[in-house]
Parts: structure tokens; C-alpha cells; sequence
């Protein structure tokens, strides 16, 4: 049903790619599925994916941020402009891009057909401060370089998860 994940471009007029800079770190993970899988779909599995689920208890107890189902389903319907520690930065019917609390990260989710099914997106963008903070040169984003490795390994992960409930669904 889905092929294998691969790091790939972005593709041409995504959202995140604003953010494809010099100064700015962007990855982008895919994996083909064979059925037809509806955005809104896409996006209820990686939200709601035992590992996502996971990051969602974390947020909830340290930021205390409301990462119910509910707000999960709000989100996906298009009737939340928020969700936990993001704030939706611009939504399409293919498309979702989030920012989030610090406007560091943005997160994004993309579906786009295929010949033969659907090919499911995901991203994110690590982007500069605005200003110094903390020691860290304002306009880079070295003081977080060390965690990409991890982060492009986790993202990978999420992907995974997302697709495995995608498989339950089916």
C-alpha cells in the first residue's frame, strides 16, 4: 500500500517553501499510498498516530496546551485556527502549514494525487530569531543545528506511524 519514505525536494509551490532559504533549515519527507487518501484523512492519522499521540500527552502536561481528539478533529474539520502549541499559518484543501508558540518551526502536511494514488507530504522549517536571545547570534539558526539529525530521524518515525494508521483505516 505505501512505499518507502524518502527525503525529498519540496514540491514546487508548497507552502513551507517560503521558508526555503539560506537562512532557514527545511526538510521534506514523503511516501507514496496506492489508495486514495483525502487530506483530512492524512492529517487524522499523523495527528492521531501512537507516536504523535505521545508528543500530544507531552505538550499537554508541559505546556499545557489542549491536544484532545477533539481539538485534533476541530483542526482536520477546519474549524480551529489553533492546535496545542501551533496556530495555522495557512491552510488550502491540499495543504497544512502551522507555526508554532515561538515562530521558530513551522509544520506542514500536503497530499497530491497521483497516477496510480496519492502521495503524502510532510515537512518542517526551523526558522530564524529575530532578534538575540540567550547568547545566540540573531538571524541563524546554529544553536539548534546539533538536533537535526534526531529531528529528520523523528520525523521519519512520524511519517511511519501516520502510515500504519493509515493501513488500520483501511
Amino acid at each position: 500500500m505505501f512505499s518507502s519514505i524518502e527525503s525529498t525536494p519540496l514540491p514546487s509551490g508548497a507552502l513551507l517553501e517560503v521558508y526555503q532559504r539560506p537562512d532557514c533549515y527545511v526538510d521534506c519527507f514523503s511516501v507514496s499510498c496506492t489508495s486514495g487518501v483525502a487530506h483530512s484523512r492524512w492529517l487524522e492519522a499523523f495527528l492521531g498516530s501512537r507516536v504523535f499521540r505521545l508528543e500530544r500527552a507531552v505538550l499537554r502536561t508541559l505546556a499545557r496546551a489542549d491536544s484532545s481528539d477533539g481539538a485534533v478533529a476541530a483542526l482536520v474539520a477546519g474549524d480551529a485556527e489553533s492546535f496545542a502549541v501551533w496556530t495555522v499559518e495557512h491552510r488550502t484543501p491540499q495543504e497544512l502549514l502551522l507555526r508554532d508558540r515561538s515562530a521558530r518551526t513551522r509544520t506542514w502536511w500536503r497530499t497530491q494525487p497521483e497516477a496510480h494514488g496519492v502521495r503524502l507530504y510532510f515537512g518542517s522549517a526551523l526558522v530564524p530569531k529575530a532578534r538575540a536571545e540567550e547568547g545566540e547570534a540573531a538571524g541563524t539558526i546554529d544553536g539548534w543545528r546539533w538536533s537535526i539529525p534526531l529531528h529528520r530521524a523523528y520525523s521519519r518515525f512520524l511519517v511511519s506511524s501516520a502510515c500504519a494508521r493509515l493501513q488500520a483505516f483501511s
